[in-house]
Order: C-alpha cells, then structure tokens, then sequence
C-alpha cells in the first residue's frame, strides 16, 4: 500500500517515463540500504550441543583501550609495510628464473661428461646468487622485529583487559541450599 501511494507521489513529482522510472527504483534501493542498516541480523557465534550436566559459559571481550586501538592500528601498518617489503623484487624472480632453467638443464644432461660438470657449477653459482638476493634487508629484519613486539604487547594487553573484565564481573557461585524434612 506504502509503495504504490509513494510510487504515485514520484510519479506526480517527476511525471511519467524513464527519469520517473530512475527515481523509483534509486528510493527504493535506498530505502532498502537504509533498512539494512538500522535492522541488522543476528549472528550466530557458535553452535553447541550440551548433554545433561553441562554447562556452556560466553565470555565477550570488553571493549578495546586506547593503547590497544593504537598497537593494534600499529600492528595493521607494520604487517602491511612487511607484506610490501617481502614481496619478491624483479631481481629476485629474474635469480629465481636463472636458478630453474639452469637446474633443469642440469637434470637432462650426465653428471660425468664434461658438459654435465659445467652446468653443476654454473648451477651452484647461480644458487648462491639466489640465496644472497633472497637474504633480507637490514630492513625488512627490524620490521619483522617491530611487528612482532608490537603483536606481543599488543596480545599481552588484550589478556590483561580481559583478566580485569574477568575480576570486576566476576560470578559468584552460590550453593544450593539443601534442605532434609524429616
């Protein structure tokens, strides 16, 4: 009923055709947007099936500090900076690339002719080329140092909040009574 009474009221306002048509459908993606938004499903955490006797406790994490939103936006750069410093450069693929040709010939040729001798050697050398282009930077090694400093302190924080929470709300367990009527 809604519908139709606003699609008239556009139809009014923008007349009939296709920029009528435009408006109509653009309302009633919004509103649908919109309604999303304010109306969000629930989701399910966990699936549990408890037998007879047992019990199932939910503990929710309290909400982030300022120093754990700030090592965790830390944490988010140096990962980000270390996945950027640890991708393989041209250089690296061009060694990579050299290494297996070069160990691919050496597969197809004797190891006891004078040919098969050669290409050992010029495949070791080009090994060793690769391993010293694969080495990390001095760079890349204290990145991989901050970022893990900053995910341990970080881990440490969140452990600590969550032990605080834990004290503060701590239940209480309470005995039942029981009563014997003789």
């Amino acid at each position: 009923m809604i519908q139709s009474l606003w699609e008239m009221l556009l139809s009014r306002l923008f007349g009939e055709g296709m920029a009528s048509g435009v408006v109509v459908r653009g309302t009633e993606f919004l509103g649908k947007e919109l309604s999303s938004a304010v109306q969000k499903e629930d989701q399910d955490v966990t699936r549990v099936r408890l037998r007879a006797g047992e019990s199932y406790t939910v503990v929710a994490r309290p909400p982030a500090t300022r120093k754990e939103r700030k090592l965790a936006k830390s944490q988010r750069s140096l990962n980000r900076r270390f996945e950027s410093l640890n991708r393989p450069t041209k250089s690296q693929l061009r060694a990579a690339r050299k290494l297996s040709r070069a160990q691919r010939r050496l597969s197809r040729s004797a190891p006891t002719t004078k040919r098969g001798r050669k290409r050992a050697q010029k495949e070791a050398a080009l090994g060793r080329r690769f391993d010293q282009k694969m080495r990390p930077s001095k760079l890349q090694l204290r990145v991989a140092k901050d970022l893990t400093s900053t995910t341990t302190q970080l881990d440490t924080s969140r452990a600590l909040s969550l032990q605080l929470a834990r004290r503060r709300n701590r239940i209480r367990r309470r005995r039942t009574k029981v009563t014997v009527y003789d």
